[in-house]
C-alpha cells in the first residue's frame, strides 16, 4: 500500500520567527549605544548579532535555525524542540508536504534551513503564496492533488482549513521568547520599547497639565521604565508538542501498519499519551 501523506504548516507549527526593522536597529544603536544595551537585555535573540553586518552567531545549545534579511527586516528563526526528530519520523511513515500561507521566498529560506539540518530533502512538494500582493488565505488539500482518504494535516490553525479541518490535528501555537511583564500581561516588541524609552528620556515638565492628572499617578496606568523591565521569560524550551507527535505516530503505525490513516484513532492515541 502507498504511504499516507502528511501536510505540515511552517509558521508557529514547526518554527517561530521574530523580525526587526534593520533601519530601526541601526539608527538606535548609532544614536545611543548605552540604551541599545538595555534593548538587548529585553530582546536576547539580538545579543548574538553583529549589528554592523546583521550576521547571527548562534549558540550551539539554543534552538536557533536560521536568519535572513527579507523586505529590509531581519528575521530570526527558532525551531520547535524535536524538529529534526519529528521530520525524520514523519518521513518514515508519510509522503511529506509543506503547505504555508507565507510567501515563496520566505518559506524557501526556512525549508532550506530544515533540509540542511536533517541532511536531505524530505519534502515532495512545498506549497506557499507567491511573492506578490495576490495571496490566498485559505488552504485546500485539492491544490496538492492528494488522495483525500489517506491524509494527516498538522497545523496550529484550524480556521484556514475550511473544507479539510476534519483531517487536521491542531498543534499548539509555537511562540518566540518574549519579555514578559506580569504587571501588564503583554509583549514588549522592539519598536514599542524604543518609543517607550524615548518618552522616558523626555519627561513631561511639572507644569504640563497631564503631569497632574490623577490617572498619571495611578500605579495601574504607569508604564515601567527600561530599568524596571522584567527579565525575559522563555516559552520555547519546555515545548514537547513534536515529541508527543513522534510517540503517537510510532504507536499508531506499530499497531496499524499498512492501513488507511485514521485521524480519529490517531487523536485517541494522543489523548492516551497526554493522560499518562
Amino acid at each position: 500500500m502507498f504511504k499516507p501523506s502528511i501536510v505540515i504548516d511552517i509558521d508557529e507549527t514547526l518554527i517561530s520567527n521574530k523580525l526587526y526593522d534593520i533601519n530601526l536597529i541601526h539608527n538606535w544603536f548609532n544614536s545611543d549605544p548605552e540604551n541599545f544595551n538595555i534593548i538587548l537585555d529585553n530582546n536576547p535573540e539580538l545579543k548574538n548579532i553583529d549589528i554592523q553586518t546583521m550576521k547571527v552567531v548562534p549558540e550551539p545549545d539554543k534552538l536557533y535555525l536560521t536568519h535572513f534579511i527579507f523586505d529590509n527586516n531581519l528575521y530570526i528563526i527558532m525551531m520547535r524542540p524535536f524538529l529534526k526528530e519529528f521530520i525524520l519520523s514523519v518521513n518514515t511513515y508519510f509522503n511529506v508536504y509543506v503547505y504555508s500561507l507565507g510567501t515563496f521566498s520566505y518559506i524557501k529560506y526556512i525549508t532550506e534551513a530544515i533540509i540542511k539540518l536533517i541532511g536531505f530533502n524530505p519534502f515532495i512538494c512545498i506549497m506557499s503564496n507567491p511573492d506578490s500582493d495576490i495571496r490566498e488565505y485559505i488552504k485546500k488539500i485539492s491544490k496538492l492533488d492528494l488522495d483525500f482518504s489517506n491524509i494527516l494535516i498538522i497545523d496550529d490553525r484550524i480556521d484556514v482549513w475550511v473544507s479539510d479541518s476534519h483531517r487536521l490535528y491542531q498543534i499548539s501555537k509555537y511562540s518566540q521568547p518574549y519579555v514578559y511583564n506580569p504587571n501588564y500581561r503583554r509583549k514588549f516588541e522592539l519598536s514599542e520599547f524604543l518609543n517607550q524609552t524615548n518618552s522616558n528620556q523626555n519627561p513631561k515638565s511639572s507644569t504640563d497639565p497631564a503631569s497632574t492628572d490623577p490617572a498619571s499617578t495611578d500605579p495601574a496606568s504607569t508604564e515601567p521604565t527600561p530599568t524596571e523591565q522584567i527579565q525575559p521569560k522563555y516559552l520555547l524550551s519546555s515545548d514537547t508538542e513534536l515529541k508527543k507527535l513522534i510517540l503517537a505516530l510510532n504507536a499508531y503505525f506499530c499497531k496499524y501498519p499498512n492501513q488507511i490513516f485514521n485521524i480519529y484513532i490517531f487523536r485517541s492515541i494522543i489523548r492516551e499519551i497526554e493522560e499518562d
